[in-house]
């Protein structure tokens, strides 16, 4: 009995892990950069060493560089 109620605990709890909503925001840099050359969504205090860049990425025709 025990051990049915810990699967049915583990079970309802993967249940509701999997129908939240995902809060962050993951896009891709395919989508664009902004004047200052920041990734669309990208918010930083101080936007100098970071753009987008296009010339080829890992897994993607875009990437972002840190200077």
């Amino acid at each position: 009995m025990t051990c049915l109620l810990i699967c049915l605990a583990i079970a309802l709890t993967a249940l509701v892990a999997g129908a939240q909503e995902n809060l962050v925001r993951n896009p891709s840099f395919e989508e664009g950069a902004t004047d200052a050359g920041l990734p669309l969504v990208w918010s930083v205090r101080m936007p100098v060493g970071v753009e987008v860049r296009a010339d080829g990425g890992h897994s993607g025709a875009s990437y972002v560089h840190i200077v």
